[in-house]
Order: C-alpha cells, then sequence, then structure tokens
C-alpha cells in the first residue's frame, strides 16, 4: 500500500472527525480572506482615486452640512474648472424596507467629473432634461427590474413629503462604472429638483439651500494640495469652516475610519486561526492515541520513524488544507452579495490573497501535526506489544 493510498484510508476511517476540523479550517480562511479583500479593496479604491479631483466638506464632521452658496466663490478660485454639490439623500423604495444609496447632485457636472461613470449618450440627454429625471446603476437596475423610462417609488429617509406620498423620480439613465471601488448601486437625482421640494417641506426647509459636500475638478496646471488649502484658508474663520482635501486622502480617511473597525475584527481572526492551530494539534493527538498499535506493527515490520510521523503531518494537511480551499472558494463566491449588501464594488478576492489562505491552511495542518507526529514515531514496538498483552 502506497504512502498516498494509507493517508486518505486514514482520512476516511473518521469522516465526522475529518469533516469537523476541516470545517474549522474553512470558518478561520474564509475570515482571513474575507477581511484581508476588505482592506485591500479599501486600499485599491483609495489608490485609484483621480488625482485632478478635490472634496470640500465642513469642518466641523463628515455628517455636518455646508451653505450651497459657498458654490460661487469656489467656482472662482484659481484651478478650479467645475464645482458640483452633492446632498445625501438616502431612501427607500415604497413598500420595500430595502435601502438603497442616493445622491442629490449638479447632475451635468456631476457626470463631466466622474467619466468612471459611462452613461449612454441618449439616456444622459434625457436624464438631463428632465428634472425628476434620476441616473441609476446598472447592478442596482438589474436587482429591482427597473429599465428606462420606468417610475420608481422612493420614500426619502431624510427627506420626507409632508403627506406621506413617495418621492416620483423616472428613470432616464443606467449607468456602468468602470472603477471597481465604485458601485453600480447609487442612485444620482438633481440636486436642484431636491432643493426646490425640501424648501415646502416642514422637516426639510431647515435643511434648504445646505450640501453634505462639494466635488472640484481642477484645471491641468492646478496643484491639488494649494488649492485644498487655499479653500480651507477662504473659510477658515466662517461661517462654517471647510475641510478640503484630493479624492484620494479623501477615500483614504473613510478607509482609516473602516479599517480601524477591521482591525478588531482582525484580531477575532487571528485568534480564530490559532484556536484552529490548538484544535488541529488536539486532534491530532487523539488521532496518534488511536494509532499506536498501528505505528507499533509498521515499525516491526521495518518502517522508518520517520514515514511514520509523516502519515499524520499529511494526514493533518490534507484535510486542513482541504478546509482552507472550502473557506476561500466561499470568500470568493459571496463576493457578489457583499458588492450588493455593502455598495462596496472593491470586494474583489486577489490572487495573493488566495495564496496566502493555501499556505496558511497548510501551514496550519503541518504545525498542528508535527507535534503528534514526533510523539508517534517515537513509539517502540515492544511497548505497544506489551500494552496488547
Amino acid at each position: 500500500m502506497t504512502l498516498r493510498r494509507l493517508v486518505l484510508r486514514h482520512v476516511f476511517a473518521h469522516p465526522v472527525r475529518a469533516v469537523l476540523l476541516a470545517g474549522l479550517a474553512a470558518l478561520s480562511i474564509f475570515l482571513l480572506v474575507f477581511l484581508r479583500t476588505l482592506v485591500t479593496g479599501l486600499g485599491a479604491g483609495a489608490a485609484a482615486a483621480a488625482p485632478d479631483r478635490v472634496m470640500v466638506q465642513s469642518g466641523v464632521g463628515p455628517m455636518a452640512e455646508l451653505p450651497a452658496s459657498y458654490l460661487d466663490t469656489l467656482r472662482e478660485m484659481p484651478g478650479v474648472r467645475s464645482v458640483a454639490r452633492w446632498s445625501w439623500f438616502g431612501g427607500r423604495l415604497a413598500g420595500d424596507d430595502a435601502f438603497f444609496a442616493c445622491m442629490a447632485v449638479d447632475l451635468d457636472v456631476a457626470l463631466a467629473q466622474y467619466p468612471e461613470f459611462v452613461v449612454p449618450a441618449e439616456e444622459r440627454a434625457a436624464a438631463l432634461a428632465d428634472r425628476r429625471g434620476i441616473v441609476v446603476g446598472r447592478d442596482l437596475a438589474r436587482r429591482h427590474g427597473w429599465r428606462v423610462g420606468d417610475t420608481v417609488p422612493v420614500l426619502g429617509t431624510l427627506y420626507p413629503l409632508d403627506d406621506g406620498r413617495a418621492w416620483e423620480l423616472t428613470v432616464r439613465g443606467i449607468y456602468r462604472s468602470t472603477d471597481p471601488s465604485m458601485p453600480e448601486v447609487v442612485v444620482f437625482m438633481h440636486w436642484e429638483h431636491l432643493e426646490a421640494t425640501r424648501r415646502t417641506l416642514r422637516l426639510g426647509a431647515a435643511t434648504a439651500a445646505t450640501v453634505s459636500l462639494f466635488s472640484l475638478k481642477l484645471a491641468p496646471e492646478a496643484t491639488p494640495e494649494a488649492v485644498c488649502a487655499a479653500v480651507d484658508a477662504r473659510w477658515a474663520a466662517g461661517p462654517i469652516r471647510t475641510h478640503t482635501q484630493t479624492e484620494r486622502m479623501h477615500r483614504a480617511e473613510e478607509v482609516g475610519m473602516l479599517t480601524s473597525m477591521i482591525g478588531w475584527l482582525g484580531m477575532l481572526g487571528g485568534v480564530v486561526v490559532a484556536a484552529t492551530l490548538l484544535l488541529v494539534g488536539n486532534a491530532m493527538g487523539i488521532v496518534v492515541a488511536d494509532r499506536r498499535k498501528e505505528a507499533g506493527v509498521l515499525l516491526a515490520l521495518g518502517f522508518p520513524d520517520h514515514v511514520i510521523a509523516r502519515l499524520v503531518v499529511l494526514e493533518a494537511a490534507l484535510v486542513v488544507g482541504a478546509g482552507g480551499l472550502v473557506g476561500t472558494a466561499a470568500s470568493v463566491a459571496i463576493g457578489p452579495l457583499v458588492r450588493r449588501a455593502l455598495a462596496f464594488g472593491g470586494y474583489l478576492v486577489r490572487a495573493d490573497t488566495v495564496a496566502l489562505a493555501v499556505a496558511v491552511s497548510v501551514g496550519l495542518g503541518v504545525l498542528g501535526g508535527l507535534g503528534p507526529a514526533w510523539r508517534l514515531g517515537r513509539v517502540r514496538p515492544v511497548e505497544v506489544f506489551r500494552e496488547e498483552a
């Protein structure tokens, strides 16, 4: 019997134990791949940001609003080619609790600033001509079965209409994104439509003439750092000071807030991996106890002790490695769900992450099996036969 067949026979001799051990390995490797992919995806999204776009938000905090009147001043600042207003609208479908991201923007300017959002020319023209028109992401449109021309009833989470009715918005365009970090799950509506409507609302009037942020497209000769400094200096004394940074820094700041949370999750993943190593060692220790007689017989027949030890290490590496492959495959398979549910298009499992997962899973098996293998290799046939007698 070959060494490979002997290892496989040992694995299938205790299928429940093998499945439980592989399942634990799959869970730990799944967490490892999932968390690493989140971090690398966030980092890649920040690195892919356009160097000639600048974001202006309130210096009070990311949730605070800025006066819309800053628009004219920003347009006149040296180095600024165009300015777009952005206001968070939120929203959910009437009769559906599913939430989706909806932003009110200067649609013509925003689409020009972000060529990553590709909209067919005729749909783009129709969206710009209709104040109630919206441009939606391709993935979101597929999920809800929306087509160009459909009317979408949206309940405003921040700006509910006084009579409880839904905002009636019409799909005029469907965009696809050429940047994986920008998901196709956002709805863009006209900022002017939001502004005109919220001025009439009992709860919305207080936030009229405000924006969540401004996006600036810079001229080719402009220096982003100089523009950022000039904008913040202009409103250093108020009425509301600004916090201006390049889009890359803006994304990196968001990444920093998220990675602090992911760091804690990463520690949890590390604990799971360490626990997996201990449990692999414990499980293979039970294997050693069960196979003392078999090892004694093989040694008595002339098998070298290192071959006996290799059987244990190979069995552990096979079971844990198989579990690691399952965990890696599961983390890849949930990609579409993560991109849709978290609106995070950057969740793409990289080849180096897969290689790391395979190496860690096999390494866990080998390390967990070394101790028990060493003990089994030191078994002496005479001791085993004396115990049996």
